[in-house]
């Protein structure tokens, strides 16, 4: 029985011996994926600043655009009583304008939207890491877990006391 629970016990050494390296490995495993997470809400808040900007640019060139169009309006109820030769100058510059304007706040409009997709995906891609690093740390405390079992078991309970594994008796007829 001695040196069947020796035997075990040396198989329980090799075990721990090769629990280690996977310990470590998910240890590493949870490091790259808390800096992937890190990363991703990097991500994130960069994507999250280039929505607002260009928010805020649609909202500088809509403003914009409603200013051109009222001064467009005013431009027409001013033609009425002036010279037209000059005024249809005025207003064919004021239409081209306009026009640019209606242009940039397309392409803003656009940049938001491209934004926001982006901002979308980085999140997603953020919630994916953190999940995994959820993962992989309750996988690294179950084998702690494991690991502090087995030495508890196979180590002394006191100071003259021998390890549990010395207490443990096989009855007839179920030895290996």
């Amino acid at each position: 029985a001695l040196a069947t629970l020796s035997q075990e016990s040396q198989e329980i050494d090799a075990s721990d011996a090769e629990d280690d390296p996977k310990i470590e490995a998910a240890a590493a495993t949870l490091t790259a994926a808390r800096d992937a997470a890190n990363q991703a809400e990097q991500a994130l808040a960069d994507a999250s600043a280039k929505s607002r900007a260009a928010e805020r640019e649609v909202e500088a060139a809509t403003r914009r655009l409603d200013d051109i169009q009222s001064r467009y309006q005013q431009a027409e109820q001013a033609l009425a009583g002036l010279d037209l030769d000059g005024l249809t100058i005025t207003a064919e510059d004021m239409a081209k304008t306009r026009q640019q304007a209606e242009q940039k706040v397309e392409t803003c409009r656009q940049k938001a939207a491209e934004t926001a997709a982006a901002l979308e995906s980085a999140q997603s891609a953020a919630d994916a890491k953190s999940a995994l690093a959820t993962e992989k740390q309750a996988e690294l405390t179950r084998i702690k877990a494991e690991k502090e079992a087995l030495d508890a078991i196979l180590s002394p309970q006191g100071e003259a006391a021998s390890p549990v594994s010395g207490a443990i008796t096989i009855d007839h007829g179920y030895e290996p």
